[in-house]
């Protein structure tokens, strides 16, 4: 492996410009092909034969009507609910683009209302954006009668993600620190170009993955925090190695090579290293956690490759000035930049008594995954927004109309073939005495009548533990065999239960 990079960092040395053009044509390339015949991220976090799986696929077989995309439109007045605002807004929203039914539900006091709008497509097939904006158009005329509207389900929910905020501030803090470190703004750009680099080509490569298979919309964020962490971190190897060897009195293309050879080997294996953990992802047991490892995996790949060809050609044309100005001036370059005295002290503390290293190292890892035994995984949802969030303040008024629970129901799928009707008709009773239950609907039966559905409104919001043991209390002793149960609080039981199941509480 030495060899081969060593030559290929020679080479592409040698040879800057033709590097640098190849990786530009490539990354548009990839780019102009991911907006051609890219796909859409599809957000399906169903574990594959969970009682939540069986259930959506029993609604989606017998209730087709409601297996769209669902948002709704929340109006509260100071006083009551204005009716004809109401029907007015409810008439705007049924001639939408796309909108196959909508409903409205009064709350309990009178003074909200609640007009829930179902979808023909799935959300995945939705332009999120636009939807929204219509839906909020479309009640204009609550807002005119004095009602404080919200605007909230999967579809609004949908372009609340992650924005980019925390990467910039993370490359800002890195650009800072690399600047410190190697006092050249060149050298310190270095890191971040790779990983710009690397980032640009594999997030493309995740976009035309999308166009052949599911991938959740996860997946770009996990492959930008992955690729701009390693490919921060590799250039370093590189860059610092190159140092080294300018200042020793090796010519540029030379000293390319070299680095190229020693540190593009902890590169490669770095990066090897990475892959091996992020694609153990594919044994979770949930193919959309097996789709998020591949897409991460892509962008390591991309990252790996620019640091070891790409890095090599710009260092080429940089020269001497990965060193600042004052190094540079000097009669001989410094050869120990990188160097920290308090870092060798601690390295021969260490090596001097192992065993004792090893024990405090223990102590001190033990000290720190003691919280990992009481962690509770969840599930984000518009309830941990800022309250000046648009979804957030949809769901407060949901919560505060018609209850915490509202913003997360249950829904029971009952197989008719399997369950009598004698059950059936005892089962809404059993779930309305349950403590920690607030309404039960009225059984829907599909139109064949095979399938029927039962909404369970819990007391509590979907993120808060007595949900979740509920659901539990539901799946053990009230639920008879052939009726399963569906919503956000189940499909994260039964996610996290088949996560355990796999891998354990390494995932």
């Amino acid at each position: 492996m030495t060899g081969a990079l060593y030559r290929l960092g020679g080479a592409c040395a040698r040879h800057p410009w033709r590097v640098i053009a190849a990786w530009l044509v490539a990354i548009m390339t990839l780019a102009g092909l991911a907006a051609a015949i890219g796909g859409a991220y599809r957000d399906d976090d169903a574990a594959p034969g969970s009682s939540s799986a069986r259930a959506n696929a029993q609604i989606e077989a017998g209730f087709p009507q409601q297996a769209g995309a669902e948002a709704h439109v929340v109006a509260r007045w100071p006083g009551h609910v204005d009716r004809a605002a109401v029907t007015a807004a409810g008439n705007r929203l049924r001639v939408l683009p796309g909108v196959g039914d909508v409903q409205d539900r009064t709350s309990a006091d009178g003074r909200t209302e609640m007009l829930v709008v179902r979808y023909r497509a799935r959300l995945a097939d939705l332009n999120y954006n636009k939807a929204t904006n219509e839906l909020t158009i479309a009640a204009a005329p609550l807002r005119q009668a004095g009602a404080r509207i919200g605007v909230g389900g999967e579809v609004p929910e949908a372009i609340q993600g992650p924005n980019g905020t925390a990467e910039a501030v993370g490359v800002a803090a890195a650009l800072v620190i690399l600047l410190l470190a190697f006092g050249s703004v060149l050298a310190a750009g270095l890191p971040l170009l790779m990983a710009a680099a690397g980032l640009g080509a594999g997030l493309s490569l995740i976009g035309l993955l999308a166009g052949v298979t599911s991938v959740n919309s996860v997946s770009p964020t996990l492959g930008s925090m992955i690729g701009l962490g390693v490919g921060i971190d590799y250039a370093l190897f590189i860059v610092a190695r190159y140092r080294d060897r300018m200042a020793a009195g090796s010519p540029p293309v030379v000293a390319a090579a070299e680095a190229n050879a020693a540190a593009g080997r902890s590169v490669v294996v770095a990066g090897t290293c990475v892959l091996i953990g992020i694609t153990g992802l594919a044994f979770s047991g949930m193919p959309s956690f097996a789709t998020m490892g591949v897409a991460a995996a892509l962008v390591i790949v991309c990252t790996v490759t620019a640091a070891i060809t790409l890095l090599p050609a710009l260092l080429r044309l940089m020269g001497r000035r990965v060193f600042g100005r004052r190094a540079r001036r000097a009669a001989q370059l410094p050869r120990t930049s990188f160097r920290s005295a308090r870092a060798e002290r601690l390295a021969h503390a260490v090596i001097r008594r192992p065993g004792r290293s090893l024990a405090i190292g223990a102590l001190l890892l033990i000290a720190l995954a003691v919280p990992a035994v009481s962690m509770r995984l969840g599930q984000n949802d518009p309830g941990s927004e800022s309250p000046a969030n648009p979804t957030r303040q949809a769901y407060d008024l949901v919560a505060q109309a018609f209850g915490p629970g509202a913003n997360g129901p249950l829904e029971v799928v009952v197989n008719r073939d399997a369950v009598p009707a004698a059950a059936l008709t005892t089962l809404g009773g059993r779930l309305a005495a349950m403590p920690g239950v607030a309404e039960v609907s009225a059984p829907a039966l599909s139109p064949g009548g095979r399938t029927a559905v039962l909404q369970v409104i819990p007391v509590t919001g979907p993120q808060q533990p007595q949900t979740r043991d509920l659901v539990d209390r539901l799946h053990h002793g009230v639920l008879p065999a052939g009726a399963d149960i569906t919503g956000p609080t189940a499909a994260m039981a039964d996610m996290t239960a088949t996560l355990s199941g796999h891998c354990g509480a390494s995932c």
